[in-house]
């Protein structure tokens, strides 16, 4: 039964799920839910939800981005994914998108502070859920321009399974096209990140979007944009999303709110999991051609 539920899931699916203030939590989960198991990339559309500070918007994306993974977390070292994999599955591991929707009808609406130029930087390998509420954050808070660090090679040296990294151009284009379907109208700028700094020393910058595990670098390039003659940014804070493979939830479809950051989504165990995933289908592929 499992297997034919994944043999008949979607490849792609996108749903709009309502956010409205008013709406109890409960309900927005099981569109999640229900937008989770339909198919193999899921991207939502938040709707109507109102921010009031950058804060709100980082909680609900990352409370999203939670649920999502955990009704169909990225677990490809499984029996039933190596047959799905065999079938045609396009898309593993399992790839959600949360995009709050930005202008038209039923728009979200945000009342925080907004900045004319706003910076992060980061290696997006692999693009996830975490990359993805940092540059959500970023490009909401923008109003003229964004600008995107992508880390060039001596940033990855020290970075674990580094021979898998994706290719600096691959990771570029993925980070733009996330953007551009989330507010195709901003200018975005991608520069080659050779350094800790890059273009957060940019003068016209104002606001600079990290997570709770590189806040500490924020205040760093504080120091440098002050040693420049350059204006403090604003450092901007937005949490880290769990891993569901290494959280478990404590009851059927729990959702824990944060993760730690020995817990945290990352590139790297993602990096192990399609290493892993493309080994186990080698061997699926040769053990089921063996045996006719």
């Amino acid at each position: 039964a499992s297997l034919r539920r994944l043999a008949a899931r979607a490849a792609f699916a996108e749903k709009a799920v309502d956010a409205s203030p008013g709406r109890p939590w409960s309900e927005v989960v099981s569109d999640l839910y229900a937008a989770a198991s339909s198919a193999w990339h899921v991207r939502v559309h938040l709707l109507r939800a109102e921010f009031p500070d950058m804060h709100s918007l980082a909680s609900l994306l990352q409370r999203c981005y939670e649920a999502l993974q955990r009704e169909v977390p990225p677990s490809p070292l499984s029996l039933a994914s190596l047959a799905a994999a065999d079938i045609g599955a396009t898309a593993a591991p399992h790839e959600v998108e949360v995009l709050p929707r930005l202008g038209g009808e039923a728009a979200c609406t945000f009342a925080g502070a907004s900045f004319d130029f706003a910076v992060l930087g980061g290696t997006f390998d692999h693009l996830h859920s975490g990359h993805k509420v940092l540059l959500t954050v970023a490009a909401v808070v923008a109003k003229r321009g964004l600008f995107v660090g992508v880390s060039g090679d001596p940033l990855l040296e020290a970075k674990s399974d580094a021979d898998r990294l994706q290719p600096w151009g691959v990771r570029a284009q993925v980070v733009a096209e996330f953007l551009a379907r989330l507010k195709p109208r901003l200018p975005l700028t991608l520069e080659w990140l050779g350094d800790a700094f890059g273009p957060a020393l940019r003068p016209e910058v104002r606001a600079l979007v990290v997570s709770t595990e590189t806040e500490a670098g924020g205040e760093a390039v504080n120091r440098r944009r002050e040693e420049l003659g350059a204006p403090r940014v604003d450092v901007l804070v937005a949490p880290l999303v769990a891993d569901p493979t290494l959280v478990r939830p404590a009851g059927p479809r729990a959702v824990a709110a944060g993760a730690a950051a020995s817990a945290k989504e990352s590139s790297s165990a993602i990096r192990r999991r399609v290493a892993g995933l493309a080994a186990l289908r080698q061997c699926w592929r040769a053990l089921t051609g063996h045996l006719g």
